[in-house]
């Protein structure tokens, strides 16, 4: 089931927390899109990691190799297994490294790949990330801008930011 929310616009952070099962390789693929109709929508996303789920085996070693990924050991559940810049390896160039976090613009997607070997096939691993948002979001109407997440494939939330000024309810 798609996670749909429509709240407070520019300055809005939101945390999400996904779980993910690793598919036959052992990878997860994790998507970030800004679906706007007007040109001042952004979101940055920081914070971002990935821990192992409650079914994450110590039998072999934890692989990861994306050059930016911090690879803890796999430990028991909830062992970190990345801590994600975004600053190399994002593909479709159409997002940025802004400092320490990953910046999207209107109409831009961002999605990379992380790899934990076949040995971690069908596991679980939990995504978590904050978002902060800035421009106008338009929450309603012909002219409703989405943040939308999807996981191997899968869309697993929909966002959208209402204007500038608005908060959460």
């Amino acid at each position: 089931e798609v996670a749909s929310d429509s709240f407070g616009g520019s300055g809005q952070t939101e945390s999400y927390r996904f779980e993910a099962e690793l598919d036959a390789e052992g990878r997860v693929e994790v998507s970030l899109n800004v679906d706007s109709t007007a040109g001042d929508e952004e979101i940055y996303v920081d914070n971002f990691t990935i821990t192992s789920g409650d079914n994450w085996s110590n039998a072999a070693p934890a692989v990861n190799i994306e050059p930016n990924a911090v690879d803890d050991g796999p430990g028991a559940a909830g062992g970190v297994l990345v801590s994600e810049s975004f600053d190399d390896g994002v593909e479709g160039g159409q997002a940025s490294a802004a400092g320490d976090r990953l910046f999207l613009d209107q109409d831009q997607t961002a999605t990379k790949t992380f790899d934990f070997g076949p040995e971690h096939a069908g596991q679980t691993v939990i995504i978590e990330f904050d978002t902060e948002t800035d421009g106008g979001w338009e929450s309603s109407g012909q002219w409703q801008d989405y943040f939308n997440v999807s996981l191997n494939g899968t869309e697993v939330a929909s966002d959208s930011f209402g204007g500038s000024g608005q908060t959460e309810s």
